[in-house]
C-alpha cells in the first residue's frame, strides 16, 4: 500500500510540472537555459478633478454694489483636473434657484456667474457647459471666478445656497 501511494505521489508531482513551461540545459557544455514569458496589462479610461474652493462666499452686498447690479465673490476657484484620454472640464447647477433661509424669494440659478478668464462670465445653468475643452491627455488646471447678479426690486434680505458641480468628461 505504501509503495502505491508513493507511486501515485511521484505520478501527480510529474503531471504538475508537466503543466508549467519550463526549460533545462542539455548537452555537454551547456550553461544555460530559456523559458519564454508575457505580461499583460489592462488600463482604463482614468479621469481626475479636484477644486481648492468648493464653498464659494460672497460679501453682503453694498448699495453701490446694488448700483453695479453685481457682486464679486470673496475667492476664486483653482480647478485641477488629470486624464489618461482627451477630456472637457464641466460646470452646471444642481438646481434652477438658489434655496433661501429668511425669504420666500427663488433667486434664479442664472444669477450666479462663473469666468475662467476673469472677464467673460458666464451665466451658470442646470444644463452642463464647457469650462475648459479639448484637454489632451495629461494633467491641467483651470481658475474660475464668480460673481452674482444683483436686483434691489427682487433681493429681499436673507441667504441664498446653490449648489452646483464641476465633472471631467473624455472627449
Amino acid at each position: 500500500m505504501k509503495k502505491l501511494l508513493l507511486l501515485t505521489a511521484a505520478v501527480a508531482m510529474f503531471g504538475a510540472t508537466a503543466r508549467t513551461a519550463n526549460a533545462q540545459a542539455t548537452g555537454i557544455g551547456t550553461t544555460s537555459a530559456t523559458v519564454p514569458a508575457t505580461a499583460q496589462l489592462t488600463i482604463g479610461s482614468i479621469l481626475f478633478i479636484s477644486i481648492d474652493f468648493n464653498n464659494v462666499t460672497f460679501p453682503t452686498p453694498t448699495a453701490t454694489e446694488f448700483g453695479l447690479g453685481v457682486v464679486g465673490a470673496n475667492e476664486t476657484s483653482t480647478l485641477t483636473y488629470f486624464g489618461n484620454v482627451a477630456h472637457d472640464v464641466e460646470i452646471r447647477a444642481n438646481a434652477a434657484a438658489f434655496t433661501p433661509t429668511g425669504s420666500t424669494y427663488s433667486k434664479p440659478a442664472s444669477d450666479l456667474e462663473y469666468s475662467v478668464d476673469g472677464t467673460a462670465f458666464v451665466p451658470i445653468s442646470t444644463t452642463a457647459a464647457d469650462v475648459s475643452t479639448a484637454n489632451p491627455a495629461g494633467a491641467g488646471s483651470s481658475t474660475v471666478d464668480y460673481q452674482i447678479l444683483l436686483d434691489e426690486a427682487l433681493d429681499v434680505p436673507g441667504t441664498y445656497d446653490l449648489g452646483f458641480t464641476y465633472t471631467v468628461v473624455p472627449n
